[in-house]
């Protein structure tokens, strides 16, 4: 076959990997996101949606027990899960769009044990502060090695939001929502 026949594949330009004529990149070169921020977003809403609901159940329907430690706050039920789980998802999902896969595995899996932790930590608060801190950083990280602008504001976000989640405020979290999901836009596009 000559090098002009239509059925030579063709080699990607980042990688030796050869493409079929059809396709512009190579599928081995394309990053893979998983649905894992997917999720993340949908356990985000299900937080908002039960936080927003709970008032309207009578507490014999979502009896919350006591903290067990005295002067530790203790997370409203439903924010550790935004803290430890969601968030981290979403931001996993930003660092595989940017090709890091080893900071999103880490974030992940770290996450992940301190989820298994934090169901039995009374008060959960340093789990919730310990996995914000390791996003915040993440996402600091990738905005400083990538130029993105809101990958900072997401990071300030999601530290701002687990600060002042126990207090009531939820909105921070949407905003946190918001700023992680330009950041996935951004990182697609580079």
């Amino acid at each position: 076959m000559s090098p002009q026949c239509p059925h030579v594949p063709k080699m990607c330009p980042q990688c030796p990997h050869p493409v079929p004529t059809v396709s512009p990149p190579c599928p081995l070169c394309v990053p893979q996101l998983t649905g894992g921020p997917a999720a993340g977003f949908l356990l985000q809403a299900l937080v908002a949606a039960t936080d927003a609901l709970s008032p309207l159940m009578s507490p014999l329907m979502s009896p919350r027990p006591p903290t067990a430690v005295p002067n530790v706050p203790e997370a409203p039920s439903s924010s550790w899960i935004c803290s430890v789980v969601a968030q981290p998802l979403v931001a996993f999902g930003c660092h595989r769009l940017s090709g890091d896969n080893a900071t999103a595995n880490v974030l992940l899996v770290t996450s992940a044990a301190v989820a298994s932790v934090a169901l039995w930590w009374p008060g959960r608060v340093p789990p919730c502060h310990f996995v914000t801190a390791l996003t915040a950083a993440s996402l600091l990280a990738l905005a400083a090695l990538t130029g993105g602008g809101t990958a900072a504001v997401a990071a300030a976000l999601v530290a701002l939001g687990d600060a002042v989640a126990p207090a009531g405020v939820p909105w921070v979290r949407v905003a946190a929502s918001v700023a992680l999901l330009g950041t996935m836009r951004d990182m697609r596009r580079r």
